[in-house]
Protein backbone atom coordinates (compact mmCIF):
# COMPACT_ATOMS: atom_id res chain seq x y z
CA UNK A 1 0.00 0.00 0.00
CA UNK A 2 1.24 3.23 -1.04
CA UNK A 3 2.00 6.27 1.65
CA UNK A 4 2.15 8.87 -1.04
CA UNK A 5 -1.03 10.62 -0.09
CA UNK A 6 -1.30 9.82 2.73
CA UNK A 7 -0.90 12.06 5.72
CA UNK A 8 2.66 11.01 7.55
CA UNK A 9 1.53 11.68 10.98
CA UNK A 10 -1.50 9.62 10.53
CA UNK A 11 0.34 6.85 8.90
CA UNK A 12 2.71 6.70 11.57
CA UNK A 13 -0.21 6.60 14.09
CA UNK A 14 -1.31 3.37 12.61
CA UNK A 15 1.96 1.60 12.47
CA UNK A 16 2.83 2.40 16.06
CA UNK A 17 -0.90 1.20 17.07
CA UNK A 18 0.15 -1.91 15.34
CA UNK A 19 3.44 -2.27 17.66
CA UNK A 20 1.44 -1.95 20.46
CA UNK A 21 -1.68 -4.93 19.85
CA UNK A 22 -1.08 -8.18 20.90
CA UNK A 23 -2.90 -9.48 18.13
CA UNK A 24 -0.68 -8.62 15.25
CA UNK A 25 1.74 -11.03 14.18
CA UNK A 26 5.57 -10.78 15.39
CA UNK A 27 6.23 -10.18 10.71
CA UNK A 28 3.78 -7.76 11.24
CA UNK A 29 5.27 -5.65 14.05
CA UNK A 30 8.65 -6.07 12.29
CA UNK A 31 7.27 -4.50 9.10
CA UNK A 32 5.90 -1.70 10.90
CA UNK A 33 8.84 -1.58 13.33
CA UNK A 34 10.81 -1.08 9.91
CA UNK A 35 8.89 1.45 8.43
CA UNK A 36 8.98 3.85 11.42
CA UNK A 37 12.51 3.67 11.30
CA UNK A 38 12.51 4.68 7.63
CA UNK A 39 10.21 7.53 8.08
CA UNK A 40 12.18 8.55 11.36
CA UNK A 41 8.94 8.71 13.48
CA UNK A 42 9.77 5.68 16.07
CA UNK A 43 10.59 8.24 18.96
CA UNK A 44 8.82 11.12 17.68
CA UNK A 45 5.28 11.36 19.88
CA UNK A 46 2.17 12.27 17.90
CA UNK A 47 1.67 16.12 18.04
CA UNK A 48 -1.69 16.44 16.58
CA UNK A 49 -3.67 17.57 19.14
CA UNK A 50 -1.59 18.31 22.31
CA UNK A 51 0.00 21.47 21.82
CA UNK A 52 -3.55 22.77 21.15
CA UNK A 53 -3.67 24.84 25.11
CA UNK A 54 -7.13 24.46 25.25
CA UNK A 55 -7.29 20.32 24.73
CA UNK A 56 -4.47 19.94 26.99
CA UNK A 57 -6.69 22.39 29.87
CA UNK A 58 -9.81 20.38 28.91
CA UNK A 59 -7.81 17.42 29.72
CA UNK A 60 -6.22 18.38 32.95
CA UNK A 61 -9.71 19.50 33.97
CA UNK A 62 -11.06 16.13 32.77
CA UNK A 63 -7.98 14.27 35.15
CA UNK A 64 -8.92 16.38 38.27
CA UNK A 65 -12.95 15.83 37.76
CA UNK A 66 -12.21 11.66 37.75
CA UNK A 67 -12.57 10.05 40.89
CA UNK A 68 -9.88 7.21 39.13
CA UNK A 69 -7.12 9.71 39.38
CA UNK A 70 -4.58 9.55 41.89
CA UNK A 71 -4.27 12.46 44.35
CA UNK A 72 -0.90 12.83 42.99
CA UNK A 73 -2.06 13.00 39.27
CA UNK A 74 -4.11 15.67 40.27
CA UNK A 75 -1.90 18.12 42.47
CA UNK A 76 0.09 17.88 39.14
CA UNK A 77 -2.97 18.74 37.02
CA UNK A 78 -3.91 21.08 39.37
CA UNK A 79 -0.46 23.02 38.99
CA UNK A 80 -0.04 22.44 35.01
CA UNK A 81 -3.58 24.51 35.09
CA UNK A 82 -1.85 27.52 37.34
CA UNK A 83 0.58 27.39 35.29
CA UNK A 84 -0.93 27.39 32.14
CA UNK A 85 -3.28 30.28 33.74
CA UNK A 86 -0.16 32.67 34.37
CA UNK A 87 1.01 31.91 30.63
CA UNK A 88 -2.27 33.30 29.44
CA UNK A 89 -2.88 37.70 28.21
CA UNK A 90 -5.15 38.69 31.25
CA UNK A 91 -7.65 39.86 28.03
CA UNK A 92 -8.49 37.08 26.35
CA UNK A 93 -10.78 37.01 23.76
CA UNK A 94 -14.51 36.33 24.66
CA UNK A 95 -13.66 37.83 28.61
CA UNK A 96 -14.98 41.63 29.58
CA UNK A 97 -11.84 43.75 30.17
CA UNK A 98 -10.54 42.80 33.81
CA UNK A 99 -12.75 40.43 34.23
CA UNK A 100 -11.58 37.31 36.12
CA UNK A 101 -11.44 33.75 35.20
CA UNK A 102 -12.44 32.83 38.13
CA UNK A 103 -15.72 34.91 38.47
CA UNK A 104 -16.25 33.55 34.78
CA UNK A 105 -16.36 29.93 35.80
CA UNK A 106 -18.18 31.21 38.90
CA UNK A 107 -20.95 32.22 36.57
CA UNK A 108 -20.63 29.25 34.40
CA UNK A 109 -21.77 27.20 37.18
CA UNK A 110 -25.19 29.30 37.86
CA UNK A 111 -28.07 26.74 37.12
CA UNK A 112 -25.89 24.04 38.01
CA UNK A 113 -27.39 21.59 40.62
CA UNK A 114 -24.83 20.28 43.35
CA UNK A 115 -24.05 17.42 41.47
CA UNK A 116 -22.72 18.99 38.54
CA UNK A 117 -25.70 18.69 36.57
CA UNK A 118 -27.39 21.95 34.67
CA UNK A 119 -30.90 22.56 35.83
CA UNK A 120 -32.32 23.71 32.82
CA UNK A 121 -31.13 20.57 31.12
CA UNK A 122 -32.64 18.78 34.19
CA UNK A 123 -36.24 20.46 33.72
CA UNK A 124 -35.75 19.37 29.95
CA UNK A 125 -35.30 16.07 30.41
CA UNK A 126 -38.69 15.72 33.12
CA UNK A 127 -40.57 17.73 30.40
CA UNK A 128 -39.72 15.16 28.04
CA UNK A 129 -40.78 12.60 30.41
CA UNK A 130 -44.28 14.04 30.08
CA UNK A 131 -44.96 13.44 26.56
CA UNK A 132 -42.80 9.92 26.14
CA UNK A 133 -45.49 7.22 25.70
CA UNK A 134 -42.97 4.89 27.09
CA UNK A 135 -42.80 5.98 30.72
CA UNK A 136 -44.71 4.90 33.13
CA UNK A 137 -47.43 7.30 34.80
CA UNK A 138 -45.49 6.88 38.03
CA UNK A 139 -42.68 8.19 36.58
CA UNK A 140 -44.68 10.80 35.27
CA UNK A 141 -46.15 11.96 38.27
CA UNK A 142 -42.94 12.19 39.62
CA UNK A 143 -41.37 14.08 37.02
CA UNK A 144 -44.66 17.02 37.61
CA UNK A 145 -43.87 17.04 41.36
CA UNK A 146 -40.40 17.68 40.55
CA UNK A 147 -41.14 20.54 38.38
CA UNK A 148 -43.95 21.96 40.22
CA UNK A 149 -41.04 22.09 43.25
CA UNK A 150 -38.49 23.82 40.66
CA UNK A 151 -40.61 26.59 39.25
CA UNK A 152 -42.79 27.92 42.36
Amino acid sequence: MSTENKDPTRVAAGLKSALARPNVSDEAKERAEERLKEMNALDEPSDSHASDPTRVAAGLKSALARPDVSDEAKERAEERLKEMALDEPSDTPGHASGESKAKTATSANEGMEADGRDSVRVQAGYKAALSNPRVSEEAKQNAREYLEETTT
